[in-house]
């Protein structure tokens, strides 16, 4: 009787583990930023979840090409561990910087005076990461 019972606990569990019911639920990150360097096409971006919304400005000076970069803050911001800047320029030049995750935190980045891309990413508290901008700044001359 122990034997049969212990037979068919044991073809129970290798069922249960053939079938993979002992596994938990899977989550799925969202997608990785795409971003290739060196290339002046923009690509997609990813809205934010409004309670991680932020603000993330930026200028291109029509004197000098210089780009700021100022973080404004937000629903989110509490939850943001890293904003990751990246600038291609015009002549091939890819120039990564960090923005403080602190509110009006202002990053310079020498810009051409030619059109330039930037590619903004967030990261948060949770591990996941959004591309929220990625787009190309257009050098325009005062006057």
């Amino acid at each position: 009787m122990n034997r049969c019972i212990l037979a068919t606990g044991c073809v129970v569990l290798a069922l249960i583990v053939a079938c993979g019911c002992v596994s938990g639920p899977v989550e799925q990150a969202p997608p990785e930023s795409s971003v290739s360097p060196g290339s002046l096409s923009p690509g997609p971006t990813q809205s934010l979840p409004s309670e991680r919304e932020i603000d993330v400005q930026i200028e291109k000076s029509g004197l000098d090409g210089m780009i700021t970069v100022i973080f404004s803050g937000g629903k989110g911001q509490a939850a943001v561990t890293s904003i990751d800047v990246v600038v291609t320029r015009s002549d091939g030049t890819v120039i990564r910087e960090k923005l403080p995750a602190e509110k009006l935190a202002e990053l310079k980045i020498p810009g051409t005076r030619e059109d330039d891309r930037i590619v903004v990413s967030v990261a948060y508290n949770d591990g996941t990461s959004y591309t929220i901008i990625d787009r190309m700044l257009a050098y325009r001359t005062r006057g």
